[in-house]
């Protein structure tokens, strides 16, 4: 006995027939995928695509040229500032121990606890460094046969920006303070320098800087972040020229602050009154290539800067 299949049953099972095989060939594509992409990985072991960045090899401030070196872990390990050579040596868990002519110690944790002028080393020393909760520098004892002991303390705002920096005389009570505010970018907006006389109970005005950023890269900071270093406020001293804030009046184991950004305008009311003015040529990685710098009394100076590429 022969069974006959009606029209709708017929059409009911091409349907079926056709989801199943549309079934079949989603499964069978996705499995090519697998193969696929799971091959690749396997090809290439999983590793990412080296990335290619760009590091400073020359920084030239008129006549002077410094060049700079690396090791083989991109590290800074030198640099050549016109005939005068300077290296950098790190300890076994890459921790700078001295650049140029400065060196340093840490303690247990990693922070420093001590540096030396390595060409007057019982002359110029700091030392006694204590640090606070956040781990930023709280104090710290500085030495100089030339210029008198003093103690230096520090304080910070919620953002952990250094605000006030207090350079207290051992032997006098000729004291002063520097005062700080910041931009948006974390730049040093306004620099202020206050004395004392009576040993810090009373400060007057002594002058006032002020600062204008762009919105690029700094060479100087990256130069810095070269040696591990990913805060703005250190105690290396690279030659960079306009790219770091002096903390202080002189460079002598004073904290140097390195701006994320460049310089555009710089103000001071010290001396009757200076302004310089900067204008950069930039590269398409946002860093400058030169600058032109000019003084409110008309004198013109140039800085360059020379960037090699390295694959990471």
């Amino acid at each position: 006995m022969m069974m006959k299949i009606s029209k709708n049953n017929q059409k009911q099972q091409v349907y079926h027939n056709g989801s199943l095989s549309n079934i079949l060939k989603i499964l069978a594509l996705a499995l090519m995928a697998v193969l696929i992409f799971g091959c690749s990985k396997d090809d290439d072991g999983g590793n990412p695509t080296p990335t290619e960045q760009l590091r400073l090899k020359t920084y030239t401030r008129g006549a002077t040229e410094t060049n700079f070196s690396y090791n083989s872990d991109n590290f800074l390990n030198s640099w050549v500032e016109g005939t005068i050579a300077s290296n950098v040596i790190y300890d076994s868990e890459n921790r700078p121990i001295q650049v140029g002519r400065t060196s340093y110690t840490y303690n247990s944790l990693a922070r420093i606890s001590g540096m030396t002028k390595t060409d007057e080393p019982t002359y110029v020393y700091a030392s006694n460094f204590i640090y606070n909760n956040e781990g930023l520098i709280a104090s710290y004892d500085f030495f100089n046969g030339y210029l008198g002991d003093s103690h230096i303390t520090f304080m910070y705002n919620a953002n952990n920006q250094m605000t006030t920096m207090t350079d207290k005389k051992i032997s006098s009570l000729l004291d002063c303070r520097f005062l700080f505010t910041y931009d948006g970018n974390g730049n040093i907006s306004q620099f202020k320098r206050q004395n004392s006389s009576d040993g810090g109970t009373t400060f007057t005005d002594a002058y006032t800087k002020t600062y204008t950023y762009d919105d690029k890269r700094n060479p100087s900071y990256e130069l810095l972040k070269s040696l591990g270093i990913t805060s703005n406020l250190s105690f290396m001293y690279l030659p960079t020229g306009t790219g770091n804030i002096i903390i202080g009046d002189i460079p002598i184991l004073n904290p140097q602050f390195y701006s994320p950004n460049n310089l555009l305008t710089y103000t001071s009311n010290s001396g009757g009154g200076t302004t310089f003015s900067y204008e950069y040529v930039y590269n398409e990685a946002s860093l400058p290539t030169s600058v032109e710098i000019t003084k409110n009394d008309g004198t013109v100076t140039y800085e360059s800067w020379i960037y090699e590429t390295v694959t990471e």
